[in-house]
């Protein structure tokens, strides 16, 4: 997985803070690669944008059954004090998505 630098560094601290890599199921994406997740999954996706934070290179999708869960605290604390931010909602019902976080520094 790649990650924009700032983004990356903060990946990095966040896991020396959980005890080893968090693990993710998906982070940067490509302009196509954002429209192919849209038109498969236009529910979970945001459509197509260079603004999208999975294009941007800011957005981690983490691997909660690797974590001990989406709440684990020991988790979200790593993540929080690190810059990262939970703020994906879903398209199709606006419900979170536990498992989506967006570096803001």
């Amino acid at each position: 997985h790649r990650l924009a630098s700032r983004a990356a560094a903060a990946y990095k601290n966040a896991s020396i803070k959980f005890g080893r890599p968090i693990p993710i199921t998906d982070s940067i994406r490509t302009y196509e690669q954002q429209a192919d997740c849209y038109n498969r999954k236009p529910d979970l996706c945001a459509p197509p944008s260079y603004n999208a934070p999975h294009v941007r290179g800011i957005a981690i999708d983490v691997d909660g059954n690797q974590t001990g869960g989406y709440e684990n605290p020991k988790l979200v604390s790593a993540l929080s004090s690190s810059g990262w931010v939970r703020n994906g909602k879903r398209l199709a019902d606006g419900k979170p998505e536990p498992w989506h976080w967006e570096y803001r520094g």
